[in-house]
């Protein structure tokens, strides 16, 4: 969880300098995260394939760029529409986790703090 709103959710980042704008950002990237969580959830149980997960990196991306079109529409009808297609866009962005591990990776020890065995002067 914290991974997410700190790294993809770039909580860090605020606005303004003013106390009332970094709190004002702080509830908005909260607000995005059980937002995002929600739909994913809502996305996971009602999709067909059980073993595909959907991508997070993209459904926040995807619900950043489309949640201000569809607060500004005043038609519902369209933002009906514009919800279903954000829904189907975040249900395309999945992928297949791994089964097993690719090959091993082979470290060699001599080497590996090769910073740390510099001659001195």
């Amino acid at each position: 969880m914290w991974q997410t709103v700190k790294n993809k959710l770039k909580i860090e980042q605020v606005s303004g300098r003013h106390p009332i704008c970094v709190y004002q950002d702080f509830l908005a990237q909260g607000f995005v995260y059980n937002m995002v969580q929600d739909v994913m959830t809502h996305l996971n149980q009602t999709k067909k394939e059980p073993t595909k997960k959907i991508n997070e990196n993209r459904a926040i991306g995807l619900w950043k760029d489309q949640l201000i079109d569809i607060v500004l529409e005043n038609d519902n009808k369209q933002k009906l529409h514009l919800f279903k297609k954000m829904e189907e866009d975040i249900l395309r962005s999945v992928y297949l986790p791994r089964s097993s591990p690719r090959n091993k990776r082979k470290y060699k020890h001599h080497n590996k703090y090769k910073q740390n065995q510099k001659p001195s002067f």
